[in-house]
Formats: C-alpha cells, sequence, structure tokens
C-alpha cells in the first residue's frame, strides 16, 4: 500500500483542523427541501450504497438482502443473501462488498459470491461499515472489535505495523475514549479532497479522522444533544459545494442530520427532525450523499421507520454537467471589488482537468495545481463579469460547470457607504422590511428591484416565501463606486404538529398523578406549554419529538390544556381535557410499564383492581376480553406493530375509575421496559435515598439515558437488567429519556416523567378584619366545596394570586370544605395545626398537633377556617384527605397515623 508523504499528510492536517486559517472559508449552509420518500418493499433498511450509474444499493435483512434501486426510487431488483447484511460499498467495477456477521464478501453485481476478505469466515467480530478509497483499497469497520481493518482491492490483508495489542496486523484503532480509540464503531467514509477516512465513533459519540494508514488527525462531535453533539451517530458522508465541503452526519438518537463545515468543524444546520410526516425520521441508521445528478444532489437517508428519505440538496447554480462528473468546488469569489484583477481557485476530483472562460473580456490565464487548482485573471470588465468553470474526468469525459460571477465597480474608486440594519436569520412573520443607511443621493435595489431612499436611509418591504430567502442589496452613487451586500431569511411559519397522550375527556382517575406526556413534529426547537386549572406550568422542553411530564390533580373536575410552541413562535391547536380525580373511585393499575417496548406481538396484560369492581379494556381502540379475580385483573392480546394505546376501566358500583398505558411493538427492535419508579410515583424532595431507575433491556443491546436532555450514567448488566443513578432531584417535573440500540442499529425508547413534589404546604394569608376571607401565594389552587360541590362565585383570582371571600357566597358551612394546593401538589391537607413543626420535616404534624386536633373534636373549642385546611383530614382514600368541613375524632386519628411516622 503507497505510504503519503508527511507533506501530504501535513496539507490534510491544514485542510481538515478547524483552527485552519488563510484558504480557510465559510461554508454556506446547504437549503433543504423534502422530496418524496422510497418504500417498494422496504423493511428494515441497514446502511446504503450509491453506483457510478446512479443506483441505490440498500442492505434490508427483514426483505432477504440488498434492495437495488434505480435513480428514480423505482425497485429494480433484490439480491438474496445467505447471511444477515450489515454494511455494503460497490467498488469502480461495480461489485458489491458486503459485511455478514463474521465476514465480508465480493459480490458480482448479480449477486454472485466472488471471494471474501481475509482469512473468510471470522476474520471479523461484527464486521460493519464498508469504505472503499481512490485506489480501490477496501477499509471495514468491526463494531465489536473496535478496530478498522484494511484489505487490497484482492481481498488481502495490509499490514500497517501499528496494529494495537491483539489486533488483526491489518487493522488500526483499539477500545477505549481517547483520541484514536473506539467504542463500538459502526461507519466509515472516504473523504475524497483531503484522502481521509471518517469513522462514526457511535458510543463515544464523535466522527474521527485518519489518515488511509490510520494515523489519527482529528475528531468531530462529542457526547449530549444539538449542535456538533451526538446521541448515536450511525453515517457520514460528504458533499463538494462551490464553497467547501459539507459532512452530514446521521444521528440515530436524536433522529436528524448535522451539516457541518469540514473545513472549520462549525454546525451549518440540522436536517430532519423526530416523526412519520414528511422529512421526518425515525431512528435513522445511514445515508449518502448522491451527487448522480450534478445539478440536484440529494441526501438518502435509510430511516427506521421503514423507508428511504430524501432531500434535496441546494448548490450553486450549474451548467452543462453531464453523467456523473468529478466533484468541483471554488472559492468564495467577492459580491463586488475595485481591482482588475483576481483570482479563481477551488478543488477538483483527481483525474479531472479544469477550464475557465469568461463572458467579458477578462483574461483567464493558465490553470494550474492539481486537485488543489488555481487560475489569474486580468481585464476584469465594470460591472458583473462571469465565469463558467467546468471540470473533465479524463477517462470518462463527464463534466461538471458551475457559474461563477463578481461585480467590478471600478478602478480604485470609494465605495458607496451602505449598511444594512439586522434581521433575524429564521422567523415565522412573512411581513419584514429589509433598511439601512446608505450615502445621500444614491440608489439602492434588493434583487434588482429598486428600494425606497430618503436622505440617508433606505427602506424595502417584503413577504418572505416559506424556507430560505435570499436578497442582493446593491447601492449605487454618482461619486462614488457601487456596493452591495447580502441578507438570508429562512421563513417558517408552520405549526408543530402536537399529538398528546391523555387519558380520554371526561375520564375519571383515582391517581392524584396524571401523566401528560405526547409527540411534537417539526422542524424547530419546540417546547411545550400546560396550564391545569388556569395555572400555567414551567414550559416543558421537547427532547428527541417527545415530552412528558406529570401534574396534581384536585378533587372532582381538572381542566388541562396543552399546546406547542417551536422556537420561532408558531403555535400549535391547544388540546383540551377535562379529567375527573376521585380519591374514592376504584383502585386501578396497569402491569406493563407506560412507554414500554416489547419484542413480542403477544401479551399479557395484567394488574390490579379494587375487590368487587368491574374491568373493561380496550387496546388501540379494540375491546378486549379481561378476568377479574379478586383484586387481580388480565387480559391476552395480540400487537399490531407500532405503538398501541391501552385503556382500562374499573367500575365499583356507581364509582368508575380509568387507566392508561402505551406499549410498542418493533419486530426486531430490541425490548426495553422501565420498572421503577412508575409512571405516577410521586418523590418527596430532601429525601435521604437516592433516586434510582431500574428496568430492563434485550442482553447486548446499549443504553443511552438522559434526564432534562443531560447525558447519565448507565449500569447495565449481561442480562440485560439496568440501573440508572440520579442522586436527589431538584423539586419539579423531569423528563428521562432511553434508547436501547442493538448491534444491527434497531432501536427502542421509552419517556418516564420522575415528579419530585415540594412537601412545603402552601402558603394561605388570612385576613385579620374579615375571618371569611383569605388569601394564598401566586400559582397556588383554590379548592371550595361543600356537600352540594363546588362553591361558585367565592374565589378571583388576579395576576395568579388567588384570594377566598365567603362573605356573600352561598354555601353549607357545617360541610364546607377549603382547599389550597400548589402546581407540584403540597396542599394545606398535612394535620399540622400549630405554627411549630417537626424539625427537618415539612408539613409533617407533631403530637402538639393531634392534641389541638383533640380540642377541637371534644368541643373545647372551635376551629377556624385556617385550622379546617390543615385539620380536616379524614376521612382517608387511597391516602387521599376527603375532607368532611369539620375536625371530629377521626381526624385525631389520621393526624396520629403521621405523627407515629406511618403514611396515609
Amino acid at each position: 500500500m503507497k505510504m503519503p508523504s508527511l507533506t501530504t499528510l501535513i496539507l490534510s492536517l491544514v485542510l481538515l483542523g478547524p483552527l485552519a486559517t488563510g484558504a480557510a472559508r465559510a461554508v454556506v449552509p446547504p437549503t433543504v427541501t423534502n422530496l418524496p420518500s422510497v418504500t417498494e418493499q422496504i423493511g428494515t433498511p441497514v446502511r446504503l450504497a450509491g453506483d457510478t450509474s446512479g443506483n441505490l444499493y440498500l442492505t434490508d435483512p427483514r426483505a432477504g438482502g440488498i434492495l437495488v434501486f434505480g435513480n428514480d426510487g423505482k425497485l429494480v431488483r433484490s439480491i438474496t443473501t445467505l447471511k444477515k447484511p450489515q454494511g455494503i460499498a460497490v467498488t469502480a467495477s461495480g461489485d458489491l462488498v458486503v459485511s455478514q456477521g463474521t465476514s465480508v464478501s465480493v459480490l458480482s453485481a448479480a449477486g454472485v459470491e466472488k471471494f471474501k476478505l481475509g482469512a473468510g469466515q471470522g476474520q471479523f467480530k461484527m464486521a460493519n461499515g464498508i469504505a472503499i478509497d481512490n485506489a480501490g483499497y477496501l477499509y471495514v469497520v468491526d463494531s465489536l472489535d473496535n478496530c478498522v481493518q484494511v484489505f487490497t482491492p484482492q481481498g488481502a490483508p495490509v499490514a500497517l505495523g501499528g496494529a494495537g495489542a491483539g489486533k488483526p496486523v491489518n487493522s488500526f484503532g483499539t477500545a477505549g475514549k481517547a483520541t484514536g480509540q473506539f467504542s463500538q464503531p459502526s461507519a466509515i467514509a472516504f473523504e475524497p479532497t483531503s484522502g481521509q477516512l471518517a469513522v462514526v465513533d457511535t458510543l463515544n459519540s464523535r466522527v474521527q479522522f485518519f489518515t488511509t494508514t490510520g494515523s489519527f488527525v482529528q475528531s468531530i462531535g462529542s457526547p449530549g444533544l444539538g449542535s456538533l453533539k451526538f446521541g448515536a451517530p450511525q453515517g457520514v458522508a460528504f458533499g463538494a459545494t462551490a464553497s467547501g465541503t459539507v459532512m452530514y452526519v446521521v444521528d440515530a438518537f436524536q433522529s436528524n442530520i448535522q451539516a457541518i463545515d469540514l473545513t472549520s468543524g462549525s454546525f451549518l444546520r440540522v436536517i430532519g427532525s423526530y416523526g412519520k410526516g414528511s422529512g421526518k425520521l425515525v431512528v435513522p441508521t445511514d445515508l449518502i450523499y448522491d451527487a448522480f445528478d450534478a445539478r440536484n444532489p440529494r441526501l438518502v437517508v435509510a430511516n427506521g421507520f421503514g423507508n428511504l428519505t430524501l432531500f434535496g440538496i441546494e448548490i450553486p447554480a450549474s451548467s452543462g454537467s453531464t453523467g456523473n462528473g468529478p466533484a468541483l468546488s471554488i472559492n468564495t469569489l467577492p459580491l463586488a471589488t475595485n481591482l482588475t484583477a483576481l483570482t479563481i481557485s477551488g478543488t477538483v476530483a483527481a483525474n479531472a482537468t479544469v477550464h475557465i472562460t469568461a463572458s467579458t473580456s477578462a483574461l483567464v490565464g493558465a490553470v494550474t495545481g492539481g486537485t488543489t487548482w488555481s487560475a489569474p485573471v486580468t481585464g476584469l470588465a465594470l460591472g458583473t463579469n462571469q465565469f463558467t468553470v467546468t471540470a473533465t474526468d479524463n477517462t470518462s469525459g463527464a463534466t461538471t460547470s458551475t457559474l461563477v460571477s463578481v461585480f467590478v465597480t471600478g478602478s480604485g474608486g470609494a465605495v458607496t457607504p451602505l449598511t444594512v440594519n439586522a434581521l433575524p436569520s429564521l422567523t415565522a412573520t412573512a411581513a419584514q422590511t429589509l433598511s439601512g443607511t446608505v450615502q445621500p443621493g444614491s440608489t439602492v435595489t434588493v434583487n434588482g428591484n429598486a428600494a425606497t431612499v430618503s436622505g440617508g436611509t433606505w427602506s424595502y418591504p417584503t413577504t418572505l416565501a416559506q424556507g430560505l430567502n435570499t436578497f442582493q442589496i446593491s447601492a449605487a452613487n454618482a461619486s462614488f463606486s457601487s456596493a452591495s451586500a447580502s441578507i438570508n431569511i429562512t421563513l417558517n411559519s408552520v405549526a408543530p404538529v402536537l399529538d398528546v397522550a391523555l387519558l380520554p375527556s371526561g375520564s375519571t382517575t383515582s391517581n392524584q398523578l396524571l401523566t401528560v406526556s405526547g409527540t411534537v413534529s417539526d422542524a424547530l426547537p419546540c417546547t411545550v406549554r400546560i396550564t391545569v386549572n388556569g395555572q400555567a406550568l414551567p414550559a416543558l422542553p421537547v427532547v428527541n419529538g417527545s415530552f412528558s411530564t406529570g401534574v396534581f390533580l384536585v378533587v372532582g373536575s381538572n381542566s388541562i390544556d396543552v399546546q406547542a410552541v417551536d422556537s420561532v413562535g408558531n403555535q400549535s391547536a391547544t388540546v383540551r381535557s377535562s379529567i375527573n380525580f376521585a380519591p374514592t373511585a376504584p383502585v386501578l393499575t396497569i402491569g406493563v410499564p407506560d412507554g414500554s417496548s416489547v419484542p413480542s406481538a403477544a401479551l399479557t396484560l395484567t394488574g390490579s383492581v379494587s375487590a368487587g369492581s368491574t374491568v373493561q379494556v380496550s387496546v388501540a381502540g379494540v375491546s378486549v376480553p379481561v378476568t377479574v379475580s379478586g383484586n387481580n385483573w388480565s387480559a391476552p392480546v395480540t400487537l399490531a406493530p407500532g405503538t398501541s394505546t391501552i385503556l382500562a376501566t374499573a367500575t365499583l358500583g356507581s364509582l368508575s375509575s380509568t387507566a392508561r398505558a402505551s406499549v410498542s411493538y418493533d419486530p426486531g427492535a430490541p425490548a426495553l421496559t422501565i420498572s421503577a419508579p412508575s409512571q405516577n410515583a410521586i418523590l418527596a424532595a430532601g429525601t435521604s435515598q437516592a433516586v434510582s431507575v431500574t428496568g430492563t433491556t434485550t442482553p447486548g443491546a446499549n443504553l443511552l439515558a438522559t434526564l432534562d436532555g443531560a447525558n447519565l450514567t448507565v449500569n447495565l448488566a449481561a442480562n440485560g437488567g439496568f440501573s440508572i443513578p440520579l442522586g436527589n432531584l431538584a423539586v419539579g417535573s423531569h423528563t428521562l429519556s432511553l434508547t436501547a440500540l442493538d448491534a444491527l442499529g434497531n432501536s427502542a425508547s421509552a419517556l418516564r416523567s420522575i415528579v419530585v413534589a415540594d412537601p412545603t404546604p402552601p402558603p394561605v394569608t388570612l385576613d385579620a378584619a374579615n375571618p371569611l376571607k383569605l388569601s394564598v401565594g401566586t400559582g397556588v389552587t383554590l379548592v371550595v366545596r361543600d356537600k352540594n360541590g363546588p362553591v361558585t362565585g367565592a374565589v378571583s383570582t388576579v395576576n395568579g394570586v388567588s384570594t377566598l371571600d365567603l362573605s356573600g357566597a352561598s354555601y353549607d358551612p357545617a360541610s364546607l370544605s377549603v382547599t389550597a394546593v400548589t402546581p407540584t401538589g403540597a396542599t394545606t391537607r398535612n394535620g399540622v395545626l400549630t405554627p411549630s413543626e417537626i424539625a427537618g420535616q415539612v408539613g409533617v404534624p407533631g403530637i402538639g398537633d393531634a392534641l389541638e386536633a383533640l380540642k377541637i373534636a371534644t368541643g373545647a373549642r372551635q376551629a377556624g377556617l385556617l385550622e379546617k385546611m390543615h385539620g380536616d383530614v379524614a376521612p382517608l382514600a387511597n391516602g387521599t384527605p376527603i375532607p368532611d368541613g369539620k375536625i371530629d375524632i377521626e381526624d385525631v386519628v389520621v393526624i396520629m397515623m403521621r405523627v407515629v411516622g406511618k403514611p396515609w
């Protein structure tokens, strides 16, 4: 194998290093268009490749091998493989290189095996992604052996001389987190401009670059969510543009693609987001940059939803391209110049010739420099000079042509002063006004249209089109040379699509904590606004297209509003629901944890229920037979692929309660279940015990976990059991997100809302002048009832502060019940009647409180309104106080339960 020179290695470092200067240039973020997806006969798309004829090759184990599609997306043929295929690449001669577990086979275009790489079976522990360089050498990622093996075009191992201990002699890389080490690498690609290899280091959440001899160059990416951070990168591809090379990295965990300036290592944009609509992705596993049509390149993505998702990538306009022309890029030229000479330069694929022609009398000198080329231009004409740059493949004759231009303002003249006021680069408002300053007496045009000039200012109203809008602004003045500027504004006025998973409106539950979850589909980051009984909760971030939180209910009817809002203010329609909380309703649970992913369609649902209840269960809207035995119920069901909603309703006498859970079944995907804490668990703040999440997944799968977007440490056992220590959490609702990934890239995800309640009771202020009037703190809900139901007209709320005034209200004093509840579920119904509490135990009554309650119960003194709010705690229903308007001996007993340490 030919070794690169020291000069080549140094140049490669300069070209790719994020700190490179001088020749470094800003790459324009690509404009992306959602294209129709390809679905024909696709089952489980895994990895992709393309050939020089524009065909697409997809490995699909469920389809039995390899699917071949034409450039139009229609299925051309299928190739059956003896073993499940994983990675794939296509040689210059049209042979297919396919990884299949412990071996890699080279097949003819018809699927006939020619030979295996190296020793054949057992050459690899888990062969995955494959890359081929310009010389035809083969590079194969071994995901389980944490290395890359190198072979000649004929399949012979290439000894590199620097293999790690215990690794094949033809490999580079070892297991670990340091630079040059791997943790389950999955994909590899050859970047032709630098001649380097990009290895997707999945569990280290990065892409590492190496020379073809295995020397480490640089790393891009780090663990996490957001720009230049990856959860589970699975594939990498490169696309050349007029301003430089763009690296595209697909992330299975975030279900999106990040476009990155390869020269500077800077983030450009996100492509795609989690969801099932146009341009949406669900656990994507690979991608390629398809430049067969040089004028209309596209990204082809293996989408875990069961299709090939296509994105059109806009690059500078080209003309005269034929066939699969050589890659050509041009360094940025100035929009305007006072000079009469400049240099046009760029890069081109090897074995290609660059030729430049001018539209004016400008003289173009000889093109020199090989793959990094340049040409001097002299005698620029005033006005617009257009240059057609054409690259011709010396072997095939295929060409790629790009048109560039520069505006010459006049030799040496002062440029017209022109400024452009800042505008948002992303907005939801179509009506915009471009404006700025200019030399008085100037004329200003925007995209060739006249702007309004008044003295030293100019303005130009415009209506944006959906997507990217580019404006070229030019200013001219008789006393100066012309000036120009450009700005880009992207319009996104599309509202998020919100799907809320909630109990049906009008349902009754016996659980005080209600889970509100769902999905949001949008191209931009989103938050979810939830309002409960008129009180707004803190905005909830959407993580990987999903959200989940817990809200506390008050006894009786509860109104719940849910709305999604994206980063530029687009709002979804509000989902409104009414849920009744009745602690006396039958206790009902569903045994399968909410959000579980199961490996089999056959599932027996189980749960518990109050004795004597009848139970009805539906799965995806279809009723199923239920067997009830004492306090338990069961129902065998057969799940359809996808997510199924389970609704169970228990009825006991005149009371009923409903419970809900969702279960996902994806054939081939790993199982994933969160056992604890349960979806409706309420954790007390300030407790000494550490909070831990436990559950199970398929043995051998990897598990990624985040809490409120931050990565977590996962303790994963060989049998698939896992535990995740969380420590002491802050008060409020926290979103736990888990994703299980198997060696084939299949995944399963689950969300869990973990609610930490503040036991501090809400502050209540009694009006000294009016014992029938009180107020509570901001955000606290007042619930006022008597034996006839809610007392109307007694509560008013101004700026979030609620006030109760019973002076003019109609109510039954003997059964009056007033309860104050915080958004985190803390209530005045805690049995604390005296000002002093037990040290370190907020909201916990002591013996003094029980004695005061006994005095009131025996008639020794009367109870005030505030004392009733704290001491009227009996009877209990499922651990929840059901106040009856008085403090009697039953309340004393219930308070004493807390005094001696027993829970309600």
